[in-house]
């Protein structure tokens, strides 16, 4: 289905700018990891509410999704949130690694 293909390919791609911040900015990079990380989990809860949730009116590929309902929205959010704290984790180790 689209929205997981979208979901992986934003997250890869919040994953690799932040990795390449950590490596050029040095010790100043954990407000800016903080920042890219709730922004890419923003977009994340916009994309599950354009499929999932009440923005399937505006979304022109919202039909190729069947069986809607507001708990697969909510579960989808609550992945989102794990996801985007590990991946936030993950960056701050990252950050601890290269610039020490």
């Amino acid at each position: 289905m689209a929205i997981y293909g979208i979901s992986i390919a934003m997250f890869l791609l919040i994953l690799v700018i932040g990795l390449f911040i950590v490596r050029r900015t040095g010790i100043r990079s954990e407000r800016v990891i903080t920042i890219l990380c709730v922004v890419g989990f923003l977009c994340q809860i916009l994309i599950n509410w354009m499929f999932w949730g009440e923005g399937s009116i505006y979304n022109p590929f919202a039909h190729a999704v069947a069986d809607k309902s507001s708990l697969t929205f909510l579960v989808l959010c609550l992945i989102s949130i794990f996801c985007y704290s590990a991946l936030l984790m993950l960056l701050y180790k990252a950050n601890e690694f290269y610039n020490e």
